[in-house]
């Protein structure tokens, strides 16, 4: 298990994993990711891979530093950074 699953396990109790047959906790850390993918940035902050990926955020809630537009922007990041493998199962 990965330290971020076990921190997850350890802090949130009722967390489940999304495989229910190894009871493995999976969790995708999304600045692993865009470290892993991005590795020449200088920063890796919600800002910083904004303008980095420029995702498509036109149809964002709310504004910057609001949690649904932080939300939106972060799983956008994802879906674009995503792109750069073949699966999800790579990228983790």
């Amino acid at each position: 298990m990965t330290p971020l699953g076990r921190h997850l396990g350890r802090n949130h109790p009722r967390w489940r994993g999304a495989d229910p047959e190894t009871a493995e906790r999976r969790v995708l850390d999304t600045l692993r990711l865009a470290k892993a993918t991005y590795q020449d940035l200088p920063r890796y902050s919600l800002d910083a891979l904004i303008k980095h990926t420029a995702p498509d955020l036109a149809a964002a809630p709310a504004q910057r530093h609001r949690a649904t537009y932080d939300a939106y922007a972060t799983a956008q990041l994802l879906i674009t950074t995503g792109g750069h493998y073949d699966t999800y199962h790579h990228a983790a």
